[in-house]
Parts: C-alpha cells; structure tokens; sequence
C-alpha cells in the first residue's frame, strides 16, 4: 500500500499548494504473495525466474479536501485522478468534501462511496461545516432523493449515474479483495 498526501494544511514542496482540508491518494496492491517489488502506478511485479506477474492496483481517492486544489497538487505530483476507481468519503464537513464536484468533472466512473449521514446539516457555533450546499442542488435536497435511483445533480450541470455512489448501510463494507470500509 501506498499513501500520497494530496492536501493538507501544510505543504513542504514547493510546486504543491495548502489549505484547510485533506485529501490522500491511495494504491493498493493485490500482490501474488509477500515478495512482491517494484510499486509504481500501474502494476504491482513479482519477478520469478524469467516470468513477470502483473497485478492491478485498486486507486483510491480518501477525502477530496475544501477545494480544488488536491487536483492540482495530483496533477503536480503526476497522479492521473483519471485513473481512480474508488472515492471514500469520511465525513460530511467541507474540508473533506468541497473538491468532489471537481474531482467528478474530471473522473465519470470511480465508485463513491458515502455514509447518507454525511449529507446532512452540520453546524459548529452557528456556522456551517458540512457538505457545500452548491454542491447538491435544491432538487436533490433529501437523501430519498439520493438513494431513489434517479440521476444526481451536482452543482450546476454535472449529473452523475447514482449507480456510481454507494451509501454503505453495513458496519463492514468490502471496497476491493483486500480492502474494507468499517463505519460506526
């Protein structure tokens, strides 16, 4: 496994950008066995004698920080956002959120998935930390809707298949063959 910050309140390269928020690039391989080498963003390879096995890599795209930025620093950091089956959401506060609408103008298959509890309203002393409210439209405004079957709107134009949004509603949920979501 191999974990790229791609936002956070800090930065120490110069070519990325920080904010409020976080956002981490995530490739897990289904290696052939323990003596796996040779990580890059593509395959996993064993070498074993003259034959090379190759293995997909699951991309994955944990939380999607305030803004656009984290495509930006993927973009700096040569990770193809194109290339991600699989967005996690942690929770519905803005700094983990506020991306999403870029990243699905950018990516039209991966996965997301999203407990329904994060869309709803969250507040801290009065002020509002939840999911963008721009984000879904009025015409979305229920998580009924969401989970009705029917295309979800988001921001202004983009429509996504609600095939791709999966609301876990199990405590332990399987991502990928070596990778599960656990919710409380």
């Amino acid at each position: 496994m191999k974990i790229t910050t791609l936002v956070d309140n800090l930065v120490y390269p110069r070519n990325l950008l920080a904010e409020h928020g976080l956002s981490f690039y995530i490739e897990v391989g289904n290696a052939l066995n323990q003596n796996a080498i040779d990580l890059d963003r593509n395959i996993l390879s064993q070498k074993v004698g003259n034959n090379i096995f190759k293995r997909a890599v699951n991309k994955i795209l944990f939380d999607c920080g305030q803004s656009s930025i984290f495509a930006q620093n993927a973009h700096n950091l040569g990770i193809d956002l194109k290339e991600i089956d699989t967005v996690i959401i942690s929770h519905g506060h803005y700094d983990h959120t506020g991306g999403l609408e870029r990243f699905l103008e950018i990516n039209k298959t991966a996965k997301i998935y999203i407990k329904q509890e994060a869309l709803l309203e969250k507040f801290n002393h009065g002020r509002y930390i939840g999911v963008p409210k721009e984000l879904f439209n009025s015409e979305v405004a229920t998580n009924q809707d969401l989970t009705s079957g029917n295309e979800i709107k988001i921001g202004r134009e983009l429509i996504i298949d609600p095939e791709r949004v999966v609301f876990p509603t199990e405590q332990i949920t399987q991502i990928c063959e070596s990778l599960y979501l656990v919710s409380f």
